[in-house]
């Protein structure tokens, strides 16, 4: 007799830590929560022709001083990179777009012309490809809207 109270007590603690007796259904139709949609296109790149829609899901910013880093991808084509940045005169400036297709990928430096408007970052000038080595030059423009 002495040795069932240890063992009921012990039952009856395990039970309680593991979660014996909870509702079982409530654990089994939990679902996870759905994932958070793509953010709205904030813009455009068009490049020789071509077009791609801004979804800047990593970051889109325009600080003060100008300093704008917005990075991305393409509406088209989830796995198209697409990064614009403006930290003149000590940081990285440029924009590029990088397909994930294997065709021409598109940057630009030094000859992009900026226009920084609150949140609406605009700019055009030339934009250097390459594809499997072979380089070339194309007029490229862009304007996208953080928000």
């Amino acid at each position: 007799m002495k040795l069932i109270k240890p063992f009921a007590a012990l039952f009856v603690i395990v039970s309680m830590a593991t979660g014996c007796g909870r509702g079982e259904e409530a654990s089994s139709s939990a679902q996870a929560p759905a994932p958070a949609p793509d953010p709205a296109p904030a813009g455009f790149i068009e490049i020789d022709g071509q077009t791609w829609t801004v979804v800047p899901d990593v970051q889109c910013n325009v600080f003060p001083g100008p300093v704008v880093a917005i990075a991305g991808h393409a509406a088209e084509d989830k796995g198209t990179e697409i990064v614009v940045d403006f930290n003149l005169p000590d940081g990285p400036t440029g924009v590029s777009v990088v397909p994930s297709n294997g065709t021409t990928e598109w940057h630009a430096e030094s000859a992009m012309n900026f226009d920084i408007t609150g949140k609406r970052v605009r700019g055009a000038g030339y934009f250097a490809g390459s594809l499997r080595g072979a380089m070339r030059q194309a007029q490229g423009r862009f304007e996208i809207t953080c928000r």
